[in-house]
């Protein structure tokens, strides 16, 4: 064995040692001195943390290097299309052997706060002051206020199907009272279902950006319908989801404008989806006449082919559709036409001939990022197969309406059961009973809100 450089050997007779010499003994002092000096060079050029074992040693010198990656992986994951997931890289705390925790999950942009209806909060407050006044009261008191008090508590406390009492009696009272039932023509349907779903409403032809196109004037504004080449359907809807401004602020003096996203699929999966965006100037009394709201439903349409231009938008510019495109596209996305002139109102559908459809309010969805936005418009067309299906989304707020549509109103509930009971993440779905007309119109692109 050698320690030191020195050999010492045993045997049988004994064991024997060298002499050191004055001047080994020097140079054995010498480089016990400078081997402290050069271990502690040697630590202060590498990690700040003691290596004990050469297992340990390499693994940190593994982590400090960088991971090298063939430059052929890199051109795959780059001619990938953008909705292929990405690699997740090495780090090197996972080199060394150390946890790494997993990404964070996405969150809402932000949350609404959650709250109750001041006039809820006054009807309870008063349902406890009429207890208090028929305890102290004689038994006439007693049997007066105190079923009051009970009524008044349980209609404003208690929640059915995940609506309050309260509005679902106020509801149906609405509903009862409004007409429900009509009949349309042959030749002007279209007309009278737009004036039935939105009173007042009329389409004529202007010239929007210097082509004869068809808008809808309503008591809400001036509505212009644009329509995408089948290119361009995704993209469209992409953009418009994006948290993105469609258009340029409305300049001061100007009136405002809104947009909403219509997207429609049939009851097959492999039917075409089609999408309309609609552009809306708003009526106030500054801007009652149509003349000012056409000139801005003009401009914003310009400014939007700008910036579409600039953002590359596939399948090419946005097109106006006639007047005479309008009403064939309200028929058809309300199912009505030969055969279904005849529309009824009821509790839990809105009837065009044999066709039920139902309406269903979705909110949540300004609250979410804009990718997560496009996956919950995916998700609500692709849970409800066998059935034709419409969404409609205002911009800005994202206030939207799905409504679903079949030939049996078992298909119907069946589809409106599906989305309630597997809504999107950080979504809510409520149906729309006793308003299922009101749903129809706001999913429409006829500038209507849910």
């Amino acid at each position: 064995m050698c320690v030191g450089g020195f050999a010492r050997t045993g045997g049988a007779g004994g064991v024997r040692e060298p002499v050191l010499t004055v001047g080994k003994q020097q140079k054995l002092a010498a480089a016990s001195v400078a081997r402290p000096e050069q271990a502690g060079k040697a630590t202060s050029r590498g990690s700040t943390l003691p290596v004990t074992t050469v297992a340990a040693a390499a693994r940190a010198a593994a982590a400090r290097q960088p991971v090298a990656r063939p430059a052929a992986a890199e051109t795959v994951v780059r001619d990938r299309p953008e909705t292929t997931t990405a690699p997740i890289p090495v780090q090197h705390a996972q080199l060394a052997g150390q946890t790494v925790p997993s990404p964070p999950r996405e969150r809402p942009a932000h949350r609404e706060p959650l709250g109750l209806p001041v006039l809820r909060i006054v009807c309870w407050q008063l349902a406890l002051v009429l207890v208090f006044l028929a305890a102290a009261g004689p038994w006439p008191v007693v049997i007066v206020l105190v079923p009051t008090a009970v009524a008044l508590l349980g209609c404003t406390a208690v929640r059915v199907r995940g609506r309050w009492l309260s509005d679902e009696l106020a509801q149906r009272v609405l509903l009862l009272l409004r007409r429900r039932e009509r009949d349309l023509p042959g030749a002007d349907g279209a007309r009278l279902l737009l004036g039935t779903l939105a009173p007042g409403a009329s389409v004529r032809t202007a010239t929007l950006a210097g082509t004869p196109s068809g808008v809808v004037s309503r008591a809400e504004g001036l509505v212009a319908v644009l329509r995408p080449a089948a290119a361009g359907a995704a993209a469209l809807v992409e953009f418009a989801l994006s948290g993105a401004s469609l258009g340029e602020a409305a300049e001061p003096g100007q009136p405002a404008v809104r947009f909403q996203l219509v997207v429609h699929r049939g009851p097959r999966q492999a039917d075409q989806t089609r999408v309309w965006l609609v552009v809306r100037a708003v009526r106030d009394p500054a801007f009652a006449d149509d003349a000012p709201l056409l000139a801005a439903v003009s401009n914003t349409v310009r400014k939007l082919h700008r910036r579409l231009r600039r953002t590359g938008l596939a399948g090419g510019l946005l097109t106006a559709l006639t007047e005479d495109e309008i009403l064939a596209t309200l028929a058809a996305l309300t199912h009505t036409g030969p055969g279904r002139a005849a529309i009824r109102e009821h509790r839990r559908y809105w009837r065009a001939g044999p066709i039920a459809q139902a309406g269903l309010r979705l909110s949540g969805l300004g609250t979410r990022s804009p990718v997560a936005r496009v996956r919950a418009l995916h998700h609500v067309l692709a849970a409800v197969p066998g059935t034709a299906c419409t969404v409609s989304v205002t911009v800005p707020g994202h206030a939207a309406v799905v409504r679903v549509a079949a030939t049996t109103d078992a298909a119907v509930d069946a589809a409106a059961q599906s989305l309630l009971r597997t809504p999107p993440p950080g979504i809510r779905l409520e149906r729309m009973d006793n308003q299922h007309a009101a749903a129809v119109a706001a999913s429409l692109p006829i500038g209507g809100t849910p």
